[in-house]
Protein backbone atom coordinates (compact mmCIF):
# COMPACT_ATOMS: atom_id res chain seq x y z
CA UNK A 1 0.00 0.00 0.00
CA UNK A 2 2.82 2.43 0.96
CA UNK A 3 3.95 2.28 -3.00
CA UNK A 4 0.96 3.48 -4.15
CA UNK A 5 1.70 6.58 -1.95
CA UNK A 6 3.69 9.80 -3.63
CA UNK A 7 4.99 12.57 -2.23
CA UNK A 8 3.11 16.07 -2.32
CA UNK A 9 3.92 19.45 -1.35
CA UNK A 10 0.77 20.74 0.67
CA UNK A 11 -0.35 24.05 2.23
CA UNK A 12 -2.88 24.30 4.81
CA UNK A 13 -4.03 27.80 6.49
CA UNK A 14 -7.34 28.18 8.01
CA UNK A 15 -9.75 26.06 6.73
CA UNK A 16 -7.80 25.57 3.44
CA UNK A 17 -5.49 23.37 1.50
CA UNK A 18 -3.68 23.84 -0.81
CA UNK A 19 -2.60 20.62 -2.98
CA UNK A 20 0.58 21.64 -5.31
CA UNK A 21 0.66 18.67 -7.35
CA UNK A 22 -3.21 17.79 -7.81
CA UNK A 23 -3.52 21.62 -8.31
CA UNK A 24 -6.00 21.69 -5.84
CA UNK A 25 -7.69 23.73 -3.54
CA UNK A 26 -9.82 22.36 -0.88
CA UNK A 27 -11.32 23.92 2.33
CA UNK A 28 -12.64 21.14 5.06
CA UNK A 29 -11.76 18.56 2.37
CA UNK A 30 -13.87 19.51 0.10
CA UNK A 31 -12.55 20.79 -3.50
CA UNK A 32 -13.05 24.52 -4.02
CA UNK A 33 -13.23 25.95 -7.51
CA UNK A 34 -10.87 28.26 -8.57
CA UNK A 35 -9.54 29.09 -12.20
CA UNK A 36 -5.99 28.35 -12.93
CA UNK A 37 -4.51 31.91 -12.96
CA UNK A 38 -5.64 32.21 -9.35
CA UNK A 39 -4.33 28.90 -8.45
CA UNK A 40 -1.09 30.04 -9.92
CA UNK A 41 -1.04 33.01 -7.87
CA UNK A 42 -2.26 31.58 -4.47
CA UNK A 43 0.82 29.21 -4.83
CA UNK A 44 2.85 31.88 -6.01
CA UNK A 45 2.28 34.09 -3.11
CA UNK A 46 2.65 30.88 -0.99
CA UNK A 47 6.49 29.72 -1.79
CA UNK A 48 7.62 33.67 -1.25
CA UNK A 49 4.78 33.86 1.83
CA UNK A 50 8.53 35.96 3.56
CA UNK A 51 8.34 38.62 1.41
CA UNK A 52 6.06 40.71 -0.81
CA UNK A 53 5.79 39.83 -4.07
CA UNK A 54 5.74 42.66 -6.80
CA UNK A 55 3.69 43.08 -9.51
CA UNK A 56 5.72 42.53 -12.15
CA UNK A 57 7.29 39.26 -10.62
CA UNK A 58 3.43 38.17 -10.29
CA UNK A 59 2.79 39.12 -14.36
CA UNK A 60 5.84 37.73 -15.31
CA UNK A 61 5.05 34.11 -13.57
CA UNK A 62 1.64 34.12 -14.28
CA UNK A 63 1.10 35.74 -17.88
CA UNK A 64 4.77 35.38 -18.75
CA UNK A 65 5.20 37.24 -22.55
CA UNK A 66 1.69 38.03 -22.30
CA UNK A 67 0.52 41.61 -22.24
CA UNK A 68 -2.30 41.97 -19.76
CA UNK A 69 -3.46 45.26 -17.97
CA UNK A 70 -3.32 45.82 -14.48
CA UNK A 71 -6.89 45.54 -13.97
CA UNK A 72 -6.38 42.06 -15.13
CA UNK A 73 -4.26 41.52 -12.07
CA UNK A 74 -6.65 42.66 -9.63
CA UNK A 75 -9.26 40.42 -10.91
CA UNK A 76 -6.61 37.30 -10.41
CA UNK A 77 -6.23 38.55 -7.14
CA UNK A 78 -10.19 39.19 -6.38
CA UNK A 79 -10.69 35.83 -7.67
CA UNK A 80 -7.74 34.13 -5.22
CA UNK A 81 -9.26 36.00 -2.85
CA UNK A 82 -12.76 35.20 -3.05
CA UNK A 83 -11.71 31.11 -3.30
CA UNK A 84 -10.32 31.42 0.13
CA UNK A 85 -12.66 33.48 1.69
CA UNK A 86 -11.03 37.02 1.97
CA UNK A 87 -11.65 39.96 0.47
CA UNK A 88 -10.05 43.61 -0.55
CA UNK A 89 -11.50 44.77 2.87
CA UNK A 90 -10.31 42.01 5.30
CA UNK A 91 -7.06 41.14 3.72
CA UNK A 92 -6.98 38.10 6.24
CA UNK A 93 -4.66 36.30 3.89
CA UNK A 94 -3.46 38.13 0.66
CA UNK A 95 -2.33 41.33 1.69
CA UNK A 96 -2.50 44.45 -0.95
CA UNK A 97 1.20 46.32 -0.05
CA UNK A 98 0.14 49.66 -1.79
CA UNK A 99 2.66 50.79 -4.65
CA UNK A 100 4.63 47.31 -4.16
CA UNK A 101 2.32 44.73 -4.67
CA UNK A 102 1.17 41.33 -2.28
CA UNK A 103 2.13 39.30 0.15
CA UNK A 104 0.29 36.14 2.08
CA UNK A 105 -0.23 37.03 5.71
CA UNK A 106 -2.32 34.09 6.45
CA UNK A 107 -1.59 31.68 9.20
CA UNK A 108 0.16 28.75 7.12
CA UNK A 109 1.40 25.26 8.15
CA UNK A 110 3.23 23.57 5.08
CA UNK A 111 3.92 20.03 5.03
CA UNK A 112 5.31 17.59 2.80
CA UNK A 113 4.01 13.89 2.99
CA UNK A 114 2.43 11.21 1.90
CA UNK A 115 -0.94 12.05 -0.25
CA UNK A 116 -3.63 9.43 -1.97
CA UNK A 117 -2.94 7.88 -4.76
CA UNK A 118 -4.05 9.95 -8.20
CA UNK A 119 -6.86 7.55 -8.60
CA UNK A 120 -8.02 7.57 -5.36
CA UNK A 121 -8.20 11.35 -5.46
CA UNK A 122 -9.84 11.14 -8.73
CA UNK A 123 -12.32 8.39 -7.60
CA UNK A 124 -13.74 11.29 -4.81
CA UNK A 125 -13.84 14.02 -6.82
CA UNK A 126 -16.31 12.08 -9.33
CA UNK A 127 -18.35 10.59 -6.23
CA UNK A 128 -18.54 14.24 -4.72
CA UNK A 129 -19.56 15.44 -8.14
CA UNK A 130 -22.19 12.46 -8.89
CA UNK A 131 -23.59 12.64 -5.82
CA UNK A 132 -24.88 16.33 -6.58
CA UNK A 133 -26.95 15.10 -9.88
CA UNK A 134 -30.31 14.26 -10.53
CA UNK A 135 -29.59 11.01 -11.11
CA UNK A 136 -27.90 9.75 -7.75
CA UNK A 137 -30.81 11.50 -6.52
CA UNK A 138 -33.47 9.30 -7.80
CA UNK A 139 -31.38 6.22 -7.13
CA UNK A 140 -31.25 7.38 -3.56
CA UNK A 141 -35.05 7.55 -3.90
CA UNK A 142 -35.60 4.45 -5.45
CA UNK A 143 -33.97 2.77 -3.03
CA UNK A 144 -35.92 4.23 0.29
CA UNK A 145 -38.97 3.63 -1.92
CA UNK A 146 -38.13 -0.18 -1.67
CA UNK A 147 -37.33 -0.84 1.42
CA UNK A 148 -40.50 1.24 2.77
CA UNK A 149 -42.62 -1.42 0.17
CA UNK A 150 -40.53 -4.34 1.81
CA UNK A 151 -40.99 -3.48 5.22
CA UNK A 152 -44.75 -2.80 4.64
CA UNK A 153 -45.29 -5.93 2.83
CA UNK A 154 -43.55 -7.88 5.72
CA UNK A 155 -45.95 -6.59 8.23
CA UNK A 156 -48.49 -7.83 6.48
CA UNK A 157 -47.37 -11.30 5.52
CA UNK A 158 -46.61 -11.11 9.59
CA UNK A 159 -49.99 -9.73 10.42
Amino acid sequence: MANDLRREDVYRFGDYELRLQARELLRDGEIVPIEPRAFDLLELLLRNRARVVSKDEIHDAIWAGTYVSEASLSRCVMKARRAIGDDADSQHTIKTVHGRGYRFVGGLRESTGLAEPDSMQESRAVYRAWRHTPRFQVLIGSGALALAILVVLFIFRSG
